[in-house]
């Protein structure tokens, strides 16, 4: 899912997934992506702004980490805010990464690439602890 009230944004972001191979939602009202999370729809990760009218990313993230259905979520909060504080937000209200704008293709890709390793390599059972 990605969600940024900005559609040049919305669009580039969504275009760099979706050229990774990935099934992208994409929403320009915030709205409409809690209407979304409300329903539980299956979602691999989230993309969110932070300043957004009606529902910010705090929001949205928020509300994702109240449902059990996402509690584990990848959330990527995208936003030119850079700022400590801001930062601080994002972590405690559960985003796992903080990516500034303007962002980089191969910034986004290799998120992308280290969250799907580590996705599989939880599937796979492997903890990273030594076997005995």
């Amino acid at each position: 899912m990605v969600v940024d009230d900005d559609p040049d944004v919305l669009d580039t972001l969504a275009s760099m997934l979706q050229e990774a191979g990935c099934q992208v939602e994409a929403f320009q009202d915030s709205r409409e992506a809690a209407r979304l999370i409300a329903r539980q729809e299956p979602l691999d990760a989230a993309f969110l702004d932070i300043q957004m009218p009606w529902v910010d990313g705090f929001e949205l993230t928020r509300q994702l980490r109240t449902s059990a259905a996402y509690e584990t979520l990848p959330i990527f909060m995208v936003t030119q805010v850079q700022d400590d504080r801001t930062r601080q937000r994002s972590v405690e209200a559960g985003v796992n990464f903080y990516v500034t704008k303007p962002f980089t293709q191969t910034e986004i890709l290799s998120l992308v690439a280290g969250v799907e390793e580590l996705v599989q390599t939880r599937q796979n059972g492997v903890t990273g602890e030594p076997s005995a």
